[in-house]
């Protein structure tokens, strides 16, 4: 019986893992070519230049414009939407057989919402927590416990 391929995603807005496992008790393997990272930008870097001027409808004088979004929020957002391409890739090419999602509250929605319909159904289990910074050997016992593996 050929064993069932389950692919652990470890996320967070701007670092993600992925581990695999085989069926129950045989563990996880670190994917070293799935650990990736964002280029992470500080707030003061995106936003190093003085934002534009506007004249007012009343009076003469002239005001800053403020920014319309939070852009660290919306590099993580870019984030996600790279990870949700990479897993349908790696669907499209039978590298799993079903998905585990790990990720802090605002990723996890972020993934939830960009996720196609085909990967939602392979997602097995979603664990709403950030274990990305987790050693392999704390992460393969935390899983255990919760997953079964």
């Amino acid at each position: 019986m050929k064993p069932i391929r389950t692919w652990i995603v470890i996320a967070d807005g701007v670092r993600c893992r992925v581990v695999t496992n085989d069926g129950p008790g045989r563990g996880i393997e670190p994917r070293p070519d799935l650990d990736f990272r964002s280029e992470q930008r500080r707030l003061r870097d995106i936003m190093s230049d003085r934002p534009g001027r506007a004249t007012g409808v009343v009076g003469k004088g002239r005001h800053a414009v403020a920014y319309s979004s939070d852009p660290v929020r919306e590099d993580e957002r870019i984030f996600a939407r790279s990870l949700v391409d990479l897993l349908e890739a790696e669907s499209a090419a039978n590298a799993f057989d079903r998905l585990v999602l790990i990720a802090p509250p605002q990723t996890m929605g972020d993934l939830r919402s960009m996720l196609p319909k085909r990967l939602q159904d392979l997602v097995s289990k979603e664990i709403t927590k950030d274990l990305t910074k987790l050693p392999i050997p704390r992460l393969e016992e935390h899983l255990r416990r919760s997953l079964l593996v």
